[in-house]
């Protein structure tokens, strides 16, 4: 009965080396994700995104009602706003899962 005592280390490893890579691989993942959220939140995307969203606000209110540059602003600010808040988010959780992560692949 060695054989089998033998062929459960073997399970065992196994099965250790697929959760380490799927570890991996979920930290790969979670890392290209931080890293496209930090893009979103740099300095030049956001102006680039501010450009976009007044253009896009110009485009549809010049068939209907002339907007006030005070409400185009506002109106700028608050997509902005919305934007960034989205992007802080994702950044903030993908942070917490590379946490988690690297803590699991220490564990095991």
């Amino acid at each position: 009965d060695d054989n089998s005592k033998h062929d459960d280390d073997d399970d065992a490893t196994t099965n250790e080396d697929e959760k380490v890579a799927r570890l991996i691989e979920e930290l790969n993942t979670a890392e290209d994700e931080l890293s496209t959220a930090q893009q979103m939140l740099s300095r030049a995307e956001i102006e680039q995104t501010r450009h976009e969203i007044e253009s896009e606000l110009l485009s549809s209110s010049s068939s209907s009602l002339v907007v006030g540059l005070e409400d185009l602003t506002e109106a700028v600010e608050a997509e902005v706003a919305d934007y960034l808040q989205k992007w802080q988010r994702k950044f903030d959780l993908c942070q917490d899962e590379i946490g988690r992560l690297q803590e699991e692949l220490e564990e095991g």
